[in-house]
């Protein structure tokens, strides 16, 4: 049972951000809205395939140093359960001092593992909400939704192939 819940919250830290939604709120000011906290880094964090590919390449290989590595284990799951904003999540990334070696010897910083699969999902959820004709959130910058409908294919492919290895080690 430990181990299973021990697999869930190290998992849950690596695929953390692909499948969270953003709570951040908007404050109107004047008829326009003022980005704040996580919404305000989404906008301004721009996607690359770069970034992307590093982050799919690099999450799984956090989740199964978890295993063999349990103070790496203790830092991610004290993240993945902590019920904080995601830039807070990064803090306290870049202040453990496992997780924080283990991402710069993969050659990725705290901030891009987890900004860009929050940012990708955000954009995702953006396009698939425009199809239902709902409005574009504010926070989703307009240079992510082209980047994604550029590299649409090429995203499905990581995100498949992440779904394929997540589901054979459960």
């Amino acid at each position: 049972m430990y181990r299973y819940k021990f697999s869930l919250n190290a998992c849950a830290f690596a695929i953390l951000v692909s499948f969270i939604l953003v709570s951040a709120h908007a404050q109107q000011v004047g008829g326009a809205k003022m980005l704040t906290g996580d919404e305000q880094a989404i906008h301004d964090y721009i996607l690359t395939m770069d970034k992307i590919s590093k982050y799919f390449e690099v999450a799984p290989k956090l989740m199964e140093a978890t295993k063999t590595d349990p103070a790496l284990a203790v830092e991610v799951n004290k993240i993945g359960d902590s019920d904080v904003p995601n830039l807070e999540k990064v803090l306290m990334a870049q202040q453990s001092p496992h997780i924080a070696a283990f991402l710069k010897n993969n050659g990725i910083t705290e901030r891009e593992f987890v900004m860009t699969p929050l940012t990708l999902f955000s954009t995702q959820a953006a396009i698939q909400g425009q199809m239902n004709h709902k409005p574009i959130p504010d926070f989703v910058n307009r240079a992510n939704l082209k980047f994604f409908q550029e590299h649409q294919g090429e995203i499905l492919k990581y995100q498949k192939s992440s779904k394929a290895g997540s589901s054979s080690s459960s």
